[in-house]
């Protein structure tokens, strides 16, 4: 795919538009996108300073990647495309902070994707690794990611669910992507749980931990193996949420600091309509340090139904349409989709730099002990 030629044509440059690229960045932190900073300048206007997503499965670099790849991004794509707008305008209406980038032109093509939006860097924000994601952080995503939710349902509601079949609801085909995707996971399971139990003790800090963790994945394989759709819990149950689907530090970039915080959520590759508070248990499990872990383990999920409550019924003047029980109710779904995330990355992130294994198997550990996870075995 030719990157200048498709920003010329989905941002209608001008021949003498003069198109700066930054070095491109690929898989560093499991990525499934190529990525670059791009800088367009143009004569007697402020240069425009954007960043460039995209994917093309003619290109080797994806290996075994390249299916997922296209389908992560062609759902980034989408959602920017089509839920996003619906979220920005509710946002917009209703004077609900942002909560995910801006974008300026997507497109799919038959071998690729790509997706433009603002460079958020130019904007002052700033990611974070796992040393430097803390609770203060984490509370800042929980809030962010409440209004998102509330966003969603205000929509949904306003429209009567009339569009539930389409766009907000289980019948919609933006629900359970991973039953839909057509994807073969028993490959991927195979693979990356002889990586798993290859390398988790080397990880492991207690020794009991290791025994907890080798019950449980054992009985958690065995399961998927034998239908990995019927081993998957049930993500679309009432009351829905719209779900990032992949909520972890390496997606959040932050600006300032205390009570003038300010979170986006960003790499949206797999959201999904699913459970409401999907993605809690996963920005646990691999963000939170242990103590944190156990300490704030129900309270950031209260706090992220306070957040939403308080949104939607103060925009709307309604009350939420469901209870916290019926949302808290969810978390044991959002810990086993955590535990499959942590077993389906983990032959792609166990090396990088910038995840604490150690830290997150110790999270793994404390929700198997503690009956977190809802088991389907």
């Amino acid at each position: 795919m030719d990157i200048v030629e498709e920003l010329k044509l989905l941002l209608k440059l001008k021949s003498d538009s003069e198109i700066e690229q930054s070095d491109e960045m690929f898989r560093k932190g499991g990525y499934l996108s190529f990525r670059r900073a791009v800088t367009i300048r143009r004569d007697r206007e402020p240069p425009m300073h954007i960043f460039v997503k995209s994917s093309d499965v003619t290109r080797p670099e994806l290996d075994q990647q390249q299916f997922i790849s296209f389908h992560a991004c062609q759902k980034e794509v989408i959602f920017y495309g089509l839920m996003g707008p619906v979220l920005e305008r509710v946002m917009e209406q209703y004077n609900i902070k942002r909560v995910f980038p801006k974008t300026l032109g997507q497109k799919i093509k038959d071998k690729g994707t790509i997706l433009v939006m603002e460079d958020m860097t130019k904007q002052g924000f700033s990611p974070v690794d796992r040393m430097s994601f803390g609770i203060e952080q984490a509370y800042c995503v929980v809030r962010s990611l409440a209004r998102m939710q509330a966003a969603f349902w205000i929509a949904r509601v306003n429209f009567n669910y009339s569009l539930d079949s389409v766009l907000f609801g289980k019948e919609s085909p933006f629900s359970d992507s991973v039953r839909k995707s057509g994807m073969d996971f028993k490959p991927m399971i195979e693979r990356n749980s002889a990586y798993f139990f290859d390398n988790y003790e080397k990880h492991v800090k207690y020794p009991e931990d290791a025994q907890v963790i080798r019950e449980y994945v054992t009985k958690f394989i065995k399961t998927l193996l034998d239908d990995p759709m019927k081993g998957m819990p049930c993500l679309t149950d009432e009351p829905l949420g719209l779900s990032h689907g992949d909520l972890w530090f390496s997606n959040f970039m932050f600006k300032g600091d205390g009570d003038n915080m300010i979170c986006r959520l960003f790499d949206l590759q797999f959201w999904d309509i699913s459970i409401f508070g999907f993605d809690l248990g996963l920005m646990m499990v691999t963000s939170l340090s242990n103590e944190s872990m156990q300490e704030h383990v129900d309270k950031i999920p209260k706090e992220f139904y306070r957040t939403f409550k308080e949104i939607y019924e103060s925009k709307t003047g309604s009350p939420v349409p469901f209870s916290e029980e019926a949302a808290l109710g969810n978390m044991g779904q959002s810990m086993f989709y955590a535990m499959f995330w942590v077993i389906g990355t983990c032959d792609l992130l166990w090396e990088s730099d910038n995840i604490d294994v150690t830290n997150m198997l110790s999270n793994v550990a404390f929700a198997i002990r503690t009956n977190r996870i809802k088991l389907p075995f």
